[in-house]
């Protein structure tokens, strides 16, 4: 009996110890679980998002540019001008100024407007431009002097390289459907499958603002272009030679009888004076035959050129085409 009593005292008293373990271990986890909640609260306070605070009020003049052609300048320099329009829209605007928008209307102003062709000559060749809202903003007609921009067209010439001016006109301008199927028809017949050197010349009054390179020095790049594309066993090479300047075209002919090739129905000087400036029936006329040398120049596989918006735009069009300065502005970078 004494054994039993034993025993049973035993196995109460071992029960005993595992009740009160388990009542520590359960205190001990509550105790863990509130300061692990109690961390929770602590680390959501810190990490209270702080109040909205809204941005600075854009206290900026609004502005509506509408572009006007201006009598004098060349196709390309007014061109340029929209694309610096176009990016300072982009960007937002200028100096104290806000762009709310766009529009291209050269009007009856300007060198190419002709009045068989209608009232906006950009629309010529152009499909309309016509980006942003006017309302509520000041409608600004000219772009020349004030903080706007004294010149967009160096705002392109000079601060956009040519791979954004080329998203620029991908995502703003559009060609006219007869001035795309021009290109493509003179390609098409006269590039052939071998490779295509494009030669830009500038000549008459472009002396005003660059040198004349001498017909000799553009003729050696022609040459190490040539020889080079024939070191890749290229055959069937063409020289695509635009320029203002007959006497030019007469001489890279001589020089390269076989392989030049040009648009021939453009209008160039043949006394000195500028095609652009030149009193002609038809002003249309002018300004197309500078798109076209413009875009086929882009077509080609090697661009040599002198000083000139027509073949800087060129690099705009394709802005990967391998390029050859001949002659540049002394104070223009080279394209990027």
């Amino acid at each position: 009996m004494y054994r039993s009593l034993r025993f049973s005292f035993n196995a109460y008293f071992l029960l005993l110890i595992i009740q009160s373990q388990s009542l520590l271990c359960a205190e001990g986890q509550l105790h863990h679980n509130f300061r692990r909640s109690e961390s929770s609260h602590q680390v959501a306070a810190k990490t209270k998002p702080s109040p909205k605070i809204d941005p600075k009020p854009d206290t900026r003049k609004k502005c509506y540019v509408i572009m006007k052609g201006q009598y004098g300048m060349g196709f390309f320099g007014e061109f340029m001008s929209a694309l610096g329009a176009l990016h300072i829209y982009e960007k937002g605007g200028v100096g104290n100024y806000r762009l709310t928008g766009v529009a291209i209307d050269y009007g009856t102003t300007g060198t190419y407007y002709d009045p068989t062709h209608g009232a906006n000559w950009w629309e010529y060749y152009f499909e309309p431009v016509n980006v942003g809202q006017s309302a509520g903003a000041q409608i600004v007609t000219t772009v020349n002097g004030g903080e706007i921009e004294h010149d967009l067209a160096r705002r392109i010439e000079f601060g956009v390289p040519r791979k954004e001016a080329y998203q620029l006109i991908k995502k703003y301008i559009r060609l006219k459907p007869f001035i795309k199927e021009k290109i493509s028809q003179y390609v098409k017949k006269s590039f052939g499958k071998g490779k295509v050197i494009g030669v830009h010349f500038r000549g008459t009054d472009k002396y005003h603002e660059s040198p004349i390179a001498p017909f000799e020095e553009v003729a050696a790049h022609v040459d190490q272009a040539i020889v080079d594309f024939e070191k890749g066993h290229t055959k069937g090479i063409k020289i695509f030679v635009a320029t203002d300047q007959q006497d030019f075209l007469d001489y890279m002919c001589e020089r390269y009888p076989s392989k030049v090739i040009y648009y021939e129905e453009s209008t160039r000087s043949m006394d000195g004076k500028p095609v652009h400036t030149s009193f002609l029936p038809n002003n249309y006329k002018k300004g197309e035959d500078a798109l076209l040398d413009c875009l086929l120049l882009s077509k080609c596989d090697i661009l040599i050129k002198t000083s000139s918006n027509l073949s800087l735009c060129s690099a705009y069009f394709n802005p990967n085409i391998p390029m050859i300065h001949v002659t540049e502005r002394p104070w223009r970078k080279p394209l990027e």
